[in-house]
């Protein structure tokens, strides 16, 4: 079976109410692991039991994917990759802990990315859901401006999609999401919260490549909002435009 069908068959699969019962179905079948050995690689990598009662990362991964209410093809797949890192980064100590297995999820998730020849934007989308899905760790001790810059970011409905169904996968305690999507609807209602003027599709209708230069040129627009010197939409435009030339992103010399 050719690549690109492979990546359309996944992204049925992962669109499909039952999601979970299709990639568990693959497993059973052997279809799986020469799919996806990334996630088998999962199996039996234990996670302890207080955080993670359900099971081994395989486990709690399956779990989370049946968590998932209509989401788009790129939430699911980083639900299904979001945990891709631990087998890498496990240790044994008191208890078993991932250092770094967002970043090294991150990684790893890109690599699939590129086999299953997804696009640029969905790539980069389903990297950045990975390497985040930790974010709201302690979210009600972030400094306020932390809390503003994350709840700003440009995929954080996404993110928040991902972190729901990663609680929901294990202990299930959703006391921090909600505290996090309280404080957003409060944050947007009274302004202090700003999204970029400009989305991806913007970036790309203007001639721009997708890729990880996307995030930066929104964080920059974000600022720049932030401190007066953007107020429209034409204004944002032109302000990409100056961090850009001739439609291509500055080399680090310009």
């Amino acid at each position: 079976m050719s690549t690109e069908r492979i990546a359309e068959e996944l992204r049925r699969i992962l669109v499909d109410p039952h999601r979970g019962r299709a990639f568990r179905l693959m497993d059973e079948l052997g279809l799986l692991e020469p799919v996806l050995p990334e996630i088998t690689a999962m199996k039996g990598v234990d996670q302890g039991l207080t955080h993670h009662p359900e099971g081994d990362v395989f486990e709690h991964t399956m779990l989370c994917l049946d968590q998932l209410e209509e989401p788009a093809f790129e939430v699911a797949l980083a639900v299904l990759l979001h945990d891709v890192g631990k087998p890498a980064t496990a240790q044994e100590t008191d208890g078993t802990i991932f250092a770094r297995h967002a970043a090294v999820g991150e990684e790893i998730a890109r690599a699939v990315c590129h086999r299953l020849k997804l696009s640029n934007q969905e790539t980069e989308k389903v990297c950045w859901l990975v390497r985040s899905h930790m974010r709201f760790r302690d979210v009600r001790k972030m400094r306020d401006s932390t809390l503003k810059r994350l709840l700003a970011e440009p995929w954080i409905d996404e993110l928040g999609q991902v972190i729901r169904a990663d609680i929901l996968g294990s202990h299930g305690d959703l006391t921090d999401y909600n505290w996090a999507l309280k404080r957003k609807e409060e944050l947007e209602a009274s302004g202090e919260v700003i999204k970029p003027m400009l989305s991806g599709d913007d970036l790309i209708a203007m001639g721009l490549k997708p890729g990880p230069k996307f995030r930066e040129l929104l964080e920059a627009l974000v600022d720049a909002q932030l401190e007066g010197r953007v107020r429209s939409r034409d204004e944002a435009i032109d302000f990409v435009k100056g961090l850009t030339s001739d439609g291509r992103e500055k080399s680090s010399q310009d």
